[in-house]
């Protein structure tokens, strides 16, 4: 991954998520925040399609303006530490009124990619 890609990861402040249906096998693409660490596109999320679509078909592109990255689901395998620690990326990404509002007393799922291409 070059510097410029790191770069572009790092400060823009949505994606563009595209997963494939679980049921209709076509592609599908959401719009989302999230936080960028060292490889890794973390997500905090509810039930959402395109979590379960992730869960379904673990393999998908995430893009930036014209910038396109290929991504693999990774398994978050301890939720309570990991969820802190995402939040604070998120707290330092979006600041403190984007979490009161749409993050702060709501039960959240970190997801995490893996950039791979």
């Amino acid at each position: 991954m070059t510097p410029q890609d790191e770069r572009l990861l790092t400060q823009s402040p949505v994606l563009d998520l595209t997963t494939t249906g679980r049921t209709s096998g076509q592609l599908r693409t959401v719009e989302l925040w999230f936080a960028y660490e060292q490889g890794d596109v973390y997500f905090l999320t509810g039930n959402h399609h395109w979590r379960r679509n992730l869960e379904a078909y673990p393999a998908a592109e995430v893009r930036i303006s014209r910038h396109s990255f290929k991504a693999l689901l990774e398994p978050v395998t301890d939720q309570a530490i990991t969820i802190d620690h995402v939040m604070a990326l998120f707290q330092k990404k979006y600041g403190d009124e984007v979490m009161q509002r749409w993050y702060e007393g709501q039960e959240h799922v970190v997801v995490r990619l893996k950039i791979t291409g």
